[in-house]
């Protein structure tokens, strides 16, 4: 019996190395002398079934061929294959948003999870995120991988929640008064919830006067008068929210500076006015009958019949308020006058001859005037006085 062993042949393994795919990687196998016989696989675990998943296999190729013989061992490597995640950018948030959901996704079908960096912003439940407080916080995708896949790098996303716009609640009259070198205070104004931090400015500002950037307020000194329109705005990274004041400058109240004190002649024109910066009119009691006042000027006027002593109370007024000041006015007698020295009290008998001459002093150019009835059978000179 003649026998014909096979001959030997060499086997060199091939494809050793791949990454997983979701498809099964086989080996591959050359031969020589001969190229291209047939070669049977056998991989452990897994028998003449490539794998599939990563890892490590023991791989024996073995020469099918009725005149050729031969065998190869080694090992297929399957690698872990490497992952990315898609996330999308987060739009920032109000404080009162409510939770909403995110939607990341990594190319290899396995579930994103996400952490906060700042939980006092945000916090993540799941796939949820619930907004906590006002700031920034670093939202991250994450995906560490399984037994086919290797760990995603981690994608954060920066989350933002703002403030809601600033709207004004309350705040004092929108008209108000100051007064010229006096200081003004106007606030406080009150904003909605949840709108903070907002920064106040103002435009139409008098002279004198600023905004406070934090509470709104406006103080200072005003110094000079008119009328200004003023806008307070109150803006946060939302919005913002706007208060219109009218605002009048006023002088300061009255004071009066004329003199306390006014002297005239009987007979003779008297007038005083009432000097008062600022006083748009003016008013007195007491004022005796020959005297009269110009509400709008001040001026005292009148002429005075007889020497005398008064006292009347002048007052100025304007917005703000009014001066009251006590005014004596001293009348006195012309320089020569004259002055009556003889009895007050004349008489006379019926049927017997009368006459009286008044003592008026010594006193040039006098004149006489009689008031009353005179008794039947006197007469009178205007002259002499007789």
């Amino acid at each position: 019996t003649l026998t014909v062993a096979k001959a030997a042949a060499t086997v060199t393994l091939g494809s050793l190395a791949a990454t997983y795919n979701g498809s099964p990687q086989a080996a591959t196998a050359t031969t020589a002398p001969v190229a291209g016989l047939s070669v049977i696989f056998n991989y452990t675990p897994g028998g003449a079934t490539a794998p599939t998943a990563a890892g490590s296999y023991a791989v024996t190729a073995t020469i099918d061929d009725t005149n050729y013989t031969g065998t190869a061992s080694g090992t297929l490597v399957i690698a872990k294959a490497p992952q990315t995640i898609t996330f999308a950018t987060l739009a920032p948030r109000l404080i009162t948003a409510a939770p909403f959901t995110l939607g990341a996704t990594a190319d290899s079908g396995l579930t994103v999870t996400y952490t906060s960096s700042n939980s006092a912003v945000a916090t993540v439940s799941g796939n949820t995120v619930t907004i906590v407080g006002l700031g920034t916080t670093a939202i991250t995708a994450k995906q560490a991988g399984d037994a086919n896949y290797l760990a995603a790098p981690d994608f954060p996303r920066t989350l933002t929640v703002n403030p809601v716009a600033p709207v004004i609640v309350s705040a004092p009259p929108a008209t108000a008064n100051a007064v010229r070198g006096r200081p003004f205070l106007y606030g406080p104004i009150t904003l909605n919830p949840l709108s903070a931090p907002v920064t106040f400015s103002a435009t139409g500002l008098p002279t004198g006067l600023s905004v406070n950037a934090t509470n709104g307020h406006l103080t200072g000194t005003p110094t000079a008068e008119g009328t200004a329109t003023i806008t307070i705005t109150a803006t946060n990274v939302t919005g913002s929210a706007r208060h219109t004041l009218t605002l009048t400058v006023q002088p300061p109240a009255p004071v009066i500076t004329s003199a306390a004190a006014a002297t005239g002649v009987a007979g003779s024109a008297f007038s005083y006015t009432i000097v008062a910066a600022g006083a748009t009119s003016f008013s007195a009691t007491g004022l005796p009958d020959w005297l009269t006042l110009s509400a709008t000027t001040g001026v005292l006027s009148g002429t005075p019949a007889a020497a005398g002593s008064f006292t009347v109370h002048i007052t100025a007024t304007n917005a703000t308020g009014s001066a009251v000041q006590p005014l004596a006015i001293g009348i006195t007698a012309p320089a020569n006058a004259p002055v009556y020295a003889g009895t007050p009290t004349p008489s006379g008998t019926v049927g017997v001859a009368f006459t009286f001459t008044p003592n008026f002093g010594a006193g040039t150019g006098t004149t006489y005037t009689l008031t009353g009835p005179l008794p039947t059978g006197i007469s009178f000179n205007s002259t002499t006085g007789v």
